[in-house]
């Protein structure tokens, strides 16, 4: 099987789960529960979420990377 990418980042995760007690959680973690949603359950475009969430494109990256949805490009010198 063919790997997936998209936006340029090779895809780990096809599926995400929005946290159930999402509603408790503190608003930057609400944002990347909305992030990961967008991205893997509704596929939208980095640049697409970012614009909805009204964050920089780089957080939108940094989230899915640190939820383990998109695999890490950068090199480690």
């Amino acid at each position: 099987m063919k790997p997936i990418r998209r936006d340029g980042f090779l895809i780990l995760q096809n599926a995400f789960l929005i946290a159930p007690n999402a509603d408790e959680l503190a608003p930057h973690l609400k944002t990347n529960n909305a992030i990961c949603d967008l991205f893997v359950n509704h596929e939208l475009s980095i640049k697409e979420i970012a614009k909805t969430v009204r964050q920089p494109s780089k957080r939108v990256i940094y989230a899915l990377i640190k939820q383990g949805i998109v695999q890490e490009r950068r090199s480690s010198r």
